[in-house]
């Protein structure tokens, strides 16, 4: 506080008491009460007391002022002077510190302007205000991410010190402050000098995708950019193998055999495909002469297939030759499997054998015609095959017929045995036999034209054969004709069951055909020859068959065609699986092939996945 003081010396009483002095002098003039010498006396004593007066005090009256400060700064005015008299005009200025404003005054003077001129009249007592300045601070974001600031509604002072920091979202990394404040740090302090507005700039973090693919193939990606990728990115992947090939699975930052895949991106991504031939011929054998016959498979691996020059050949599962059977004639019979591994075949020589599985001949029982009907097992051990002397037989392991059913011409079908012990099978003679498990007839059923194929047996009883007359058929157990699919040409093939009940089956008219349980057709597809040979479904959900144009066919159970092996010579003996998935195919190049995948595990679990039901070709549904 600056403060003149000034002493009070009353200049208005002074002129007062002179003017009092000369009114009495006045008024004794005029009434002559003062003589003459007296008056040049009193005259000169008047003047005297006037001068003394004036010169001892009868000045300007002089006043104080205070002036106060609240805040920060000074107010400028002669302060160099310890008075002030009336009447003189003061000029005051306010100055506001840095960082401060001159708000106004209040006291014997109230107002905002910073200067102001005062008349002194009085004493005066002044405030100056001043306060300290204010900020706006607004802060934004680009990108993806938030911030963590100071209560930015609350008052900033000037030099107040904040703290921003930035934090990313997820995929986003923090870059600079721009606008009024131009920074990499991350958090910084800032001292408030001037309102700022200031925007925390993010971007995208970016991140790397490898791909590769083991095998032939390739790895497409669909993202939600065209460009480069970013973390928090989603991708699709999708493994596309080349023509016979298969996709297996994924390896590095994403595993499984989905596909295609969903990555999110968390990071940089490795990301392969592995690829795998969708076949290969793992080994062949030649056994001679032309393979009509389909393979049986034991629970060791050892493959028995028969051939047109009589042989019956055993194979580890490698495709080392075991030991070699000969029959008289060639065996069309595809071989069946015993409980006790006694392998059962019949031969065009007339003769059903029995060898075991070391390859001697257990037992032989000659019949009156040939034989290319494929045995049946039962469930007590008894066999059945039908022979080109019209009658099917039974019998026992030992080799002794228990009976035998006469048909009305050669049998070249082969037999089949429901849960009950029910035989089914086909005659020349165009009826489909229905007998008890002791020889007698249940029903018959007639079609137009013999029936050469196998039936099959679903878990429901249905029965379905194929006929010459360009028809496939379902019946009842009763023997009640279910519904007939019709087909462009005559049936040699036999059918199989899959999984929901759908009916494969080739004709000659160069088609295998997908039937419903219901009898309608689901797709059909087109080879360049007949299909004699009869499918197979994997537990991969595969359709195998082979063609007389040399091609084995490998389809989808919507019949697109996943990749096709072209064989040496025609296929008309149906496929077999062995223990490893491999699939097992004689061609009339007289070679039998192993074909291996590599996504096949078993058959189908189905009643009758194959020709002659199962692996063992024991004629039975498979439990």
């Amino acid at each position: 506080m600056v403060l003149v003081t000034s002493r009070k010396c009353g200049s208005r009483n002074c002129l007062n008491f002179i003017s009092s002095i000369l009114l009495i002098y006045v008024i004794l003039t005029k009434r002559n009460m003062i003589s003459g010498v007296n008056m040049k006396t009193i005259k000169t004593l008047v003047v005297i007391i006037v001068i003394f007066l004036t010169a001892i005090g009868c000045q300007k009256t002089l006043y104080s002022v205070a002036v106060r400060i609240e805040g920060e700064g000074r107010v400028e005015f002669p302060s160099d002077q310890d008075k002030f008299e009336e009447g003189t005009l003061i000029s005051f200025t306010a100055i506001p510190n840095d960082g401060w404003d001159f708000s106004g005054w209040k006291g014997s003077f109230s107002g905002t302007d910073s200067t102001i001129a005062v008349k002194v009249l009085n004493n005066l007592t002044f405030t100056a205000e001043f306060e300290k300045k204010t900020v706006a601070v607004s802060v934004s974001v680009s990108g993806g991410g938030s911030l963590v600031t100071p209560d930015l509604n609350k008052t900033i002072f000037v030099d107040d010190v904040l703290v921003f920091k930035a934090a990313p979202d997820f995929g986003w990394e923090f870059i600079r402050w721009e606008g009024d404040l131009v920074s990499e740090e991350n958090p910084v302090t800032v001292t408030a000098k001037r309102s700022m507005n200031i925007t925390a700039l993010f971007m995208r973090k970016k991140a790397s995708l490898q791909l590769s693919a083991e095998g032939d193939g390739e790895v497409v990606i669909s993202s939600e950019s065209d460009t480069e990728l970013y973390i928090g990115d989603t991708i699709q992947a999708a493994a596309e193998p080349d023509p016979d090939w298969s996709f297996s699975h994924w390896e590095g930052d994403v595993e499984g055999n989905d596909n295609p895949v969903t990555v999110e991106i968390a990071s940089d991504v490795v990301l392969r495909a592995v690829f795998e031939k969708n076949f290969d011929i793992a080994w062949r054998l030649s056994v001679g002469d032309e393979i009509l016959s389909s393979a049986a498979v034991g629970s060791d691996g050892t493959i028995y297939i028969g051939s047109e020059n009589g042989r019956l050949t055993a194979l580890t599962s490698e495709g080392k030759r075991k030991w070699i059977f000969n029959a008289e004639s060639g065996i069309k019979s595809s071989p069946a499997i015993g409980s006790d591994g006694t392998v059962y075949v019949g031969s065009r020589d007339k003769n059903f054998y029995a060898v075991n599985s070391a390859g001697k001949e257990q037992w032989r029982i000659e019949t009156g015609g040939s034989i290319v009907s494929s045995p049946a097992i039962g469930s007590d051990g008894t066999i059945y095959f039908g022979s080109g002397d019209r009658n099917l037989y039974a019998v026992t392991p030992e080799g002794s017929i228990v009976w035998k059913y006469r048909t009305g011409s050669l049998i070249t079908s082969s037999p089949a045995i429901s849960d009950d012990g029910t035989i089914y099978f086909g005659s020349m003679d165009k009826y489909l036999y229905a007998l008890t498990a002791d020889g007698n007839l249940k029903w018959r059923l007639r079609t137009q034209i013999a029936i050469e194929t196998n039936p099959a047996l679903g878990a429901d009883g249905t029965i379905y054969f194929g006929s010459a007359d360009s028809s496939l058929y379902a019946v009842s157990a009763s023997g009640k004709v279910l519904w007939k699919f019709p087909t462009g040409n005559e049936v040699y093939s036999s059918p199989v069951i899959g999984k929901d009940g759908t009916i494969y089956i080739g004709s000659d008219d160069y088609y295998l055909y997908a039937v419903s349980r219901d009898g309608e057709e689901l797709w059909r597809f087109k080879a360049d020859s007949i299909f004699t040979s009869s499918p197979l479904i994997g537990e991969s959900d595969m359709v195998y068959a082979g063609s007389d144009d040399n091609y084995l066919y490998a389809l989808d159970l919507s019949g697109n065609l996943k990749w096709k092996l072209k064989m040496g010579g025609s296929i008309s003996s149906s496929p077999a699986m062995g223990i490893d998935g491999s699939l097992i195919v004689g061609s009339l190049d007289g070679k039998i092939y192993s074909c291996i995948t590599n996504y096949e595990t078993g058959l189908a679990d189905t009643p009758w996945p194959k020709a002659r039901g199962g692996t063992l070709n024991n004629g039975m549904i498979r439990q």
